[in-house]
């Protein structure tokens, strides 16, 4: 999608449980380049869109402008399991459990318009210009498996 802003991307994954192979399903990917209006209205589409019961995991920029704004996002999302995550690592080691999964057979996508650009990105990673997409999808994953309560769904946008 064209824009000028940052390039900005969300994932929404599904936990199906240990007893189904696949496992792990990546139902929804947005990406784009847009302002911060735009990064807002479309976070709180998809919140609504995604329902109550899908956390939302946004990376939090270093310093007191990234604190900022996700204390914005929470006021915004306010009835939403809403959190802002410091990334730690690399990108290529935070996609290290999502790939290992993928290796093994357990991730698959809902068919989705978003689909060739998506298994583009995860084709030449981490060798890619753009490493949005497999970022959030990492940062999804990991909130997803590691998260501190049961879910079903993760809802992890604008890595």
């Amino acid at each position: 999608v064209g824009g000028t802003g940052a390039r900005t991307a969300g994932v929404r994954i599904l936990d199906a449980g240990p007893k189904h192979s696949p496992r792990f399903f990546i139902e929804d990917v947005r990406k784009g380049r847009w302002g911060a209006k735009d990064v807002e209205d479309m976070i709180q589409l998809c919140a609504f869109r995604d329902g109550h019961d899908c956390r939302i995991r946004e990376e939090q920029e270093g310093g007191s402008a990234g604190k900022a704004v996700i204390e914005a996002r929470r006021r915004l999302l306010a009835g939403w399991d809403y959190q802002g995550v410091l990334a730690t690592g690399d990108k290529e080691t935070r996609a290290n459990n999502l790939r290992a999964q993928a290796e093994g057979g357990e991730v698959a996508l809902v068919r989705g318009p978003w689909n060739e650009e998506f298994l583009q990105e995860l084709e030449v990673f981490p060798d890619g210009r753009t490493k949005d997409q497999v970022d959030a999808s990492a940062h999804a994953f990991n909130e997803l498996v590691t998260g501190v309560r049961p879910l079903k769904k993760a809802n992890v946008r604008w890595g």
